[in-house]
């Protein structure tokens, strides 16, 4: 399972009129994903399950047995992953939760998504997901084993504005206005560039707020990350 620093590679398996085209990546040694490409119809080494839950539940019962036999990595997250598949499927609900899971599966049925999640925090990066279309695994994602444990110490979103609203008070904007010469002809012949900067007024700002996780200054720890976006009627200063 060890392959170099984001390392991906291609297979084609072909026989009488079936091929199969699967397209891998590694990172830093780890699995990270796979999408897998059908011409024509698959041929089976044996009978498929008639669900894409009971593949789902197939799928990542072999992927852990292989995990075990081929990784020296901690796979305990695989042994819950697939405690809480069989949980859902027994409720016959299509999301739980149990310790730091979240699993997921979508309305049509065709995704499986177990995601950790920490303080009422989903860390979307560090998630398994399987894609199915047409009743066949089409993707396998896996960066569970990529990133270790995240940070969850959070700010609220009101402290994310406020904060937000104070750095673009003391903002301002520098763009370029260019104007064209003209030539004979009615030819450009070139450019007047006169330098603008544009002070915001934020007085009655529209706000966009995104509440995500990523990489920060640590590689492999994901952070809390609140986006803010204002968008301003206009600008009370030109200079």
């Amino acid at each position: 399972m060890l392959a170099p620093h984001s390392e991906g590679d291609s297979y084609i398996l072909n026989m009488s009129s079936s091929t199969v085209v699967v397209t891998f990546m590694f990172d830093n040694g780890l699995f990270n994903y796979c999408i897998i490409d059908y011409k024509g119809d698959p041929l089976y080494v044996q009978q498929p399950q008639v669900t894409e839950l009971d593949c789902a539940k197939s799928f990542m019962t072999h992927y852990q047995s292989y995990m075990s036999k081929n990784s020296d990595i901690d796979i305990s997250y695989l042994q819950s992953a697939n405690s809480i598949i069989n949980k859902a499927s027994e409720a016959k609900v299509s999301k739980l939760t149990n310790d730091n899971i979240k699993f997921e599966v979508s309305e049509d049925g065709n995704n499986f998504k177990w995601t950790y999640t920490q303080n009422n925090i989903d860390f979307s990066r560090k998630r398994i997901e399987l894609d199915f279309r047409l009743g066949r695994l089409h993707s396998v994602y896996d960066g569970w084993s990529l990133y270790s444990d995240p940070k969850t110490s959070s700010i609220s979103k009101d402290q994310a504005v406020n904060l937000a609203l104070s750095a673009a008070e003391n903002y301002t904007l520098n763009f370029t206005q260019r104007t064209p010469i003209y030539g004979s002809g009615n030819n450009v012949i070139g450019y007047n560039e006169t330098k603008l900067t544009v002070k915001p007024d934020l007085t009655n700002v529209t706000t966009q707020t995104w509440f995500g996780t990523e990489m920060r200054d640590k590689p492999g720890t994901l952070y809390p990350l609140w986006t803010i976006k204002f968008t301003f009627e206009k600008q009370s200063t030109i200079f």
